[in-house]
């Protein structure tokens, strides 16, 4: 067996089996994006911007394509969705960070409206309280991501927009 094989049965498992597990436990996905948080905060963007690049490109190569949409859509935490957005911003593309936060926006409001409908089915009183608490967490996610681009835009300096429009806007998308 040569150094080629063993480093492609090495990529097979970390694609197939590695990334897979890491997010299958929240608390390593928490640290990660803690890290990032940490090398932004540092003034270490191209480092934190390296970091998530690599993370994404990993993640687009899990297999099946069923487990990579499962990630991406229902483990993978905001916090991680914004470090993926602030990596254009960190590249100077003010347009592209909108775009990519009007998509974190469209997740959030997707993810409210999911554990909406559960919760307009559930009987269970315990399932129940479990639902609203998530419905109010992802409320609060929408609230936090409208006023990142609320502040985003107000720093463009987008002229139909000013100080007090910005409230306007988190009502609306609330």
């Amino acid at each position: 067996m040569d150094i080629s094989t063993i480093l492609n049965v090495r990529t097979l498992f970390i694609k197939q089996f590695y990334i897979p597990a890491i997010f299958s436990n929240n608390f390593f996905v928490q640290l990660w994006a803690l890290r990032l948080a940490a090398l932004a905060r540092l003034r270490l963007y191209n480092h934190a911007s390296a970091e998530t690049s690599a993370l994404f490109s990993a993640l687009s190569t899990v297999q099946p394509p069923s487990a990579q949409t499962h990630i991406l859509t229902s483990l993978l935490p905001l916090e991680l969705e914004l470090a993926r957005a602030r990596m254009r911003y960190w590249n100077n593309d003010a347009v592209g960070y909108v775009d990519a936060l009007v998509e974190v926006l469209r997740n959030c409001r997707r993810k409210t409206s999911k554990y909406l409908e559960k919760l307009g089915v559930s009987n269970d009183v315990e399932e129940m309280g479990r639902l609203r608490v998530s419905v109010d967490e992802w409320k609060g996610n929408i609230a936090r991501v409208g006023l990142v681009l609320a502040s985003q835009l107000v720093e463009m300096k987008v002229s139909s927009i000013d100080y007090d429009h910005t409230g306007l806007l988190l009502v609306i998308w609330c």
